[in-house]
Protein backbone atom coordinates (compact mmCIF):
# COMPACT_ATOMS: atom_id res chain seq x y z
CA UNK A 1 0.00 0.00 0.00
CA UNK A 2 2.85 2.25 0.96
CA UNK A 3 4.64 2.32 -1.92
CA UNK A 4 1.45 2.89 -4.29
CA UNK A 5 0.56 5.77 -2.39
CA UNK A 6 4.38 6.88 -3.48
CA UNK A 7 3.80 5.86 -6.90
CA UNK A 8 0.59 7.79 -6.86
CA UNK A 9 2.16 10.64 -5.39
CA UNK A 10 5.55 10.78 -7.66
CA UNK A 11 3.12 10.80 -10.74
CA UNK A 12 0.80 13.52 -9.81
CA UNK A 13 3.52 15.40 -9.15
CA UNK A 14 5.18 14.82 -12.43
CA UNK A 15 2.01 15.49 -14.16
CA UNK A 16 1.46 18.59 -11.88
CA UNK A 17 4.50 20.38 -12.69
CA UNK A 18 4.81 19.97 -16.50
CA UNK A 19 1.76 21.88 -16.82
CA UNK A 20 2.32 25.49 -18.49
CA UNK A 21 1.68 28.31 -16.16
CA UNK A 22 2.95 26.50 -12.94
CA UNK A 23 3.64 29.01 -10.50
CA UNK A 24 7.34 29.38 -9.52
CA UNK A 25 7.49 28.14 -6.16
CA UNK A 26 5.63 24.54 -7.82
CA UNK A 27 8.33 24.60 -9.98
CA UNK A 28 11.08 25.25 -7.66
CA UNK A 29 9.53 22.58 -5.49
CA UNK A 30 9.07 20.17 -8.30
CA UNK A 31 12.41 20.30 -9.87
CA UNK A 32 13.76 20.41 -6.09
CA UNK A 33 11.38 17.12 -5.32
CA UNK A 34 12.86 15.40 -8.46
CA UNK A 35 16.65 15.98 -7.43
CA UNK A 36 15.62 14.24 -3.88
CA UNK A 37 15.86 17.62 -2.39
CA UNK A 38 13.19 17.40 0.10
CA UNK A 39 14.20 20.57 2.56
CA UNK A 40 14.19 22.55 -0.22
CA UNK A 41 11.34 20.97 -2.10
CA UNK A 42 9.01 21.02 1.47
CA UNK A 43 10.38 24.84 1.68
CA UNK A 44 9.38 25.69 -1.62
CA UNK A 45 5.68 23.47 -1.39
CA UNK A 46 5.51 24.83 2.17
CA UNK A 47 6.09 29.32 0.66
CA UNK A 48 3.20 27.92 -2.06
CA UNK A 49 0.32 26.84 0.42
CA UNK A 50 1.11 30.16 2.34
CA UNK A 51 0.06 32.33 -0.57
CA UNK A 52 -2.29 29.63 -2.08
CA UNK A 53 -3.99 27.20 1.12
CA UNK A 54 -5.92 25.47 -0.96
CA UNK A 55 -3.67 24.41 -3.87
CA UNK A 56 -4.04 21.10 -4.09
CA UNK A 57 -0.50 20.30 -6.18
CA UNK A 58 1.47 21.98 -3.52
CA UNK A 59 -0.60 19.98 -0.93
CA UNK A 60 0.02 16.47 -2.31
CA UNK A 61 3.92 17.55 -3.05
CA UNK A 62 3.96 18.15 0.23
CA UNK A 63 1.90 14.94 1.14
CA UNK A 64 4.44 12.93 -0.54
CA UNK A 65 7.60 14.84 0.80
CA UNK A 66 6.38 14.01 4.20
CA UNK A 67 5.54 10.19 3.14
CA UNK A 68 9.32 9.69 2.06
CA UNK A 69 10.39 11.28 5.20
CA UNK A 70 7.96 8.72 7.47
CA UNK A 71 6.03 11.39 8.84
CA UNK A 72 2.36 10.15 8.16
CA UNK A 73 0.68 11.95 10.76
CA UNK A 74 1.99 14.99 8.65
CA UNK A 75 1.04 13.74 5.25
CA UNK A 76 -2.63 12.43 6.48
CA UNK A 77 -4.39 15.98 6.72
CA UNK A 78 -2.60 17.41 3.18
CA UNK A 79 -4.06 14.19 1.47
Amino acid sequence: MFERVIAFLGITLAASSSFAGAAPAQEDAAAAFARGDFPAAAAAYEAGLRAHPDDRNAQLGLAAIRVYQNDLAAAEPLL
